[in-house]
């Protein structure tokens, strides 16, 4: 890897295709964790990484499929010296951005996977295109840096 300073890209990305089948998580917590590790994230950093990017990915399973399996979901990693940015694309429902913003009545769960992620991300911004489906975006700083939430 050729190292840059500021916010420059390496110009490297790894991209990881996977089925939307909950077996299919672990192949993207492992790739995502060991990408972490190589970046030289700190434990608990890469630990949130991990946590996010399967916690979208299930979502993408039970919500925007419907539980089906066979349907892709892509894991678009870009390498940057201070950061690593995740976008997570699907081809299902889009997902109802209102009903999940909203505040939870007590004991629901509803949005709380999205809670989640932006509670340990630094940055968390969910698009849909008709054509190029849903996409979701993860970014985590090196070192604790903040960002958009």
């Amino acid at each position: 890897m050729t190292e840059v300073t500021g916010n420059q890209w390496r110009g490297e990305e790894l991209v990881l295709t996977i089925l939307s089948d909950p077996r299919m998580l672990k192949i993207a917590r492992a790739g995502v964790s060991h990408l972490c590790t190589i970046l030289g994230f700190a434990s608990v950093e890469k630990n949130s990484v991990v946590l996010a990017v399967d916690e979208a990915c299930a979502n993408v399973i039970k919500h925007a499929y419907g539980g089906e399996s066979g349907h892709p979901i892509e894991i678009r990693c870009r390498m940057f010296s201070d950061r690593l940015e995740v976008r997570v694309r699907d081809f299902g429902r889009q997902a109802d951005l209102d009903r999940l913003q909203a505040p939870a009545p007590d004991g629901d769960q509803l949005g709380f996977g999205v809670r989640l992620m932006r509670t340990v991300m630094d940055t968390v911004q969910y698009s849909h295109d008709p054509v190029q489906g849903n996409h979701l975006l993860l970014v985590k700083h090196k070192g604790g840096q903040a960002g958009d939430r």
